[in-house]
């Protein structure tokens, strides 16, 4: 296997396990934050998508792999998530832990690339 291609997988395969764990860190945030806003109530008898709803949890992460994800202001124009006035911030804090802008950066033009040599 050739040492660039290599490398170019293992980066492709390191931002899915981030992605990943983005995911959850947003699944479990939702969660506390619908139970604190809420009640626990509330998330057992309906669902923790209240305060963030699941397509808007997707198209964060998918935004944040991108790098598309650096202000609230970015969260606002990418999801049109209803809540990102009152919760952005702690959104976007948990993002750029895991996809900092230049990681993030680095991620899409390593897919990028990969994508031309496939």
């Amino acid at each position: 296997m050739h040492k660039s291609f290599r490398h170019e997988t293992e980066c492709l395969c390191l931002c899915c396990v981030t992605a990943y764990n983005l995911t959850t860190a947003l699944h479990r945030w939702r969660k506390e934050r619908t139970q604190e806003r809420f009640g626990a109530a509330v998330l057992d008898d309906l669902r923790s998508d209240l305060v963030l709803p699941d397509a808007v949890l997707l198209r964060l992460v998918q935004c944040a792999k991108e790098g598309k994800i650096v202000s609230v202001a970015d969260i606002k124009k990418e999801t049109g998530w209803k809540e990102a006035s009152l919760y952005g911030s702690d959104v976007l804090k948990l993002i750029l832990v895991y996809f900092p802008p230049e990681v993030a950066l680095e991620s899409t033009q390593i897919s990028l690339r990969a994508l031309s040599l496939g």
